[in-house]
């Protein structure tokens, strides 16, 4: 999602003299559109529901639209990981210590002005009134990383990025099995000790006390260099959604469809493989695949924004289930795209957004 390092795929003039791999990765372009859109889709059924009367909420209602949430949205995250990952931890680029102090400043600044601002938003709304001390309380918040929800993974991108220097080494000199070999355990000592927890309904002690994302974020690289669409990937993934399906019935919860747990990663896996296979042709200029794929940090930082503003001004109860869903998709998704679009007019977010 952020502009920091995938759009540069799309735009480095990085010397690949070792590789033959393009400068312009064009299926992450792709891949940051539908990503963008993915998570729009997924905040939308969660805004709805949340909206709604729980009365209507009925296990037919909640399953139908949690099975279209986990096959059209929980690859996204994992994929904006991975797209982040496979080009920061690529030997053959220039990552400068320079170059990462930009790309975690971008993504400061964004929690100092747009975080700090839901920040206060929210702290508002609970007290009751602005002054202050609710200033205050919002920006002790923002430092606590408590600013809304959905910029947890600009927190977790900045740690990721600050660390990058130490993981490229290693990724440099390791072989594909030995890259492959550490990559699976990264995410059997994470994801898979997090998956185990939940299912026997004990928090476990972690081998590896990081946060579990650092998986996906080192897996980009792996899967991009390493791994192709072919029937075993295809078939792991299928594997994987159903799983995440049947599993969600099972427990009427989505926790398995999450980035920390085990149960995602080869569905996640898969779409990623997928659109690297299919989707290595340029998009067109001034189509519409262009503007969300260039606008798609914004989209996810700002999209939530509308959406809460939407159920305050639209009773979502009142709508047919999917007229409501339809809603809650489109209008937030125009509305963020004019809100960056705005914000770049002012010269500090042009670069950042």
């Amino acid at each position: 999602m952020a502009m920091t390092d995938y759009q540069e795929g799309e735009m480095s003039s990085v010397q690949q003299a070792s590789s033959s791999r393009p400068a312009t990765i064009h299926s992450f372009v792709w891949m940051r559109a539908f990503g963008a859109v993915a998570i729009v889709i997924l905040h939308a059924f969660i805004t709805v529901q949340k909206a709604s009367d729980p009365a209507s909420i009925t296990f037919l209602r909640d399953t139908a639209e949690a099975w279209v949430s986990i096959v059209l949205t929980r690859w996204a995250v994992p994929a904006f990981f991975m797209m982040s990952g496979a080009l920061m931890l690529d030997p053959a680029r220039d990552v400068s210590w320079n170059k990462i102090g930009r790309h975690v400043w971008r993504l400061v600044f964004v929690l100092l002005t747009i975080g700090f601002a839901f920040c206060i938003v929210e702290e508002a709304l609970e007290v009751g009134s602005l002054g202050p001390a609710v200033v205050l309380e919002a920006f002790l918040n923002l430092l606590r990383g408590k600013s809304w929800d959905h910029l947890w993974f600009v927190y977790r991108l900045i740690g990721f990025y600050l660390i990058t220097p130490v993981i490229r080494p290693y990724v440099a000199q390791a072989s594909r099995r030995e890259l492959l070999a550490v990559v699976a355990g990264m995410f059997l000592l994470m994801q898979g000790v997090n998956t185990l927890g939940t299912l026997v309904g004990v928090l476990l002690w972690s081998p590896l006390d990081l946060a579990a994302d650092l998986a996906w974020y080192v897996a980009g690289y792996a899967v991009h260099r390493y791994v192709r669409l072919n029937r075993q990937v295809a078939l792991a993934g299928a594997g994987s959604l159903l799983l995440m399906l049947i599993l969600r019935v099972v427990y009427h919860d989505s926790w398995m469809s999450l980035p920390e747990h085990a149960v995602v990663v080869p569905y996640a896996i898969a779409v990623f493989a997928a659109f690297e296979h299919y989707c290595e042709k340029p998009v067109r200029d001034g189509g519409a695949v262009k503007l969300l794929a260039d606008y798609s940090f914004g989209i996810y930082l700002l999209h939530p924004a509308a959406q809460h503003a939407l159920v305050r001004v639209i009773d979502m109860g009142r709508l047919p289930v999917v007229a409501a869903d339809l809603v809650a998709i489109v209008v937030p998704l125009v509305a963020s795209v004019a809100m960056v679009w705005a914000l770049r007019l002012l010269p500090p977010f042009r670069d950042k957004l």
